[in-house]
């Protein structure tokens, strides 16, 4: 069962920065100072909608809602 705290990997395949994956792509940044925080992938570029907390960035993010897409599409 997954709780809001807990963290999934991005839909490019980037797992999430933790104590077992310390190497990890994805994590929690702050957005522009004191306007919230985010999840964002490094490896793609994906960039999560702003919450206020933490927990909330990271509810969102579990939701698959972002705010911006990957900066490099995949040619299929």
């Amino acid at each position: 069962m997954k709780t809001p705290e807990m963290l999934v990997g991005c839909v490019c395949g980037a797992v999430p920065r933790n104590e077992k994956f310390p190497d990890g792509k994805v994590a929690v940044a702050r957005w522009r100072r004191n306007r919230g925080w985010v999840v964002v992938c490094i490896r793609c570029g994906r960039v999560g909608e702003r919450g206020s907390t933490q927990i909330d960035a990271k509810a969102r993010w579990n939701a698959h809602r972002f705010r911006y897409g990957p900066l490099k599409e995949e040619d299929k």
